[in-house]
C-alpha cells in the first residue's frame, strides 16, 4: 500500500474512533483525546480539530501536523 493509501485508512480508522467515541456516551476528557502517527518517527500526526464535536469528525476533518513545523501552533485549529 502506498504511503497516501496508509494515511487514508489511519483518517477513516481514527474518524471512527471518535464517533465511537459519541456513540458510547464517552465525554471529551482526557481519556478520549487521541492521535494517530503518520512517520515511522512519530513526528507526524492526525489530530481532530480544537472545538470539532466527536460525532461529526469526518476523516477528511483530521489535521495532519508535524512536530517538527514550528509553525502549526499558529494555526487556527
Amino acid at each position: 500500500m502506498s504511503a497516501s493509501g496508509d494515511v487514508t485508512v489511519l483518517r477513516r480508522e481514527l474518524a471512527a474512533a471518535f464517533q465511537l467515541c459519541h456513540r458510547f456516551g464517552w465525554r471529551k476528557s482526557v481519556g478520549t483525546h487521541f492521535s494517530a502517527a503518520v512517520s515511522d518517527d512519530e513526528r507526524q500526526f492526525l489530530l481532530n480539530p480544537r472545538r470539532q464535536h466527536f460525532a461529526t469528525i469526518e476523516a477528511d476533518d483530521l489535521l495532519l501536523l508535524d512536530a517538527d513545523d514550528r509553525d502549526v501552533m499558529a494555526g487556527p485549529d
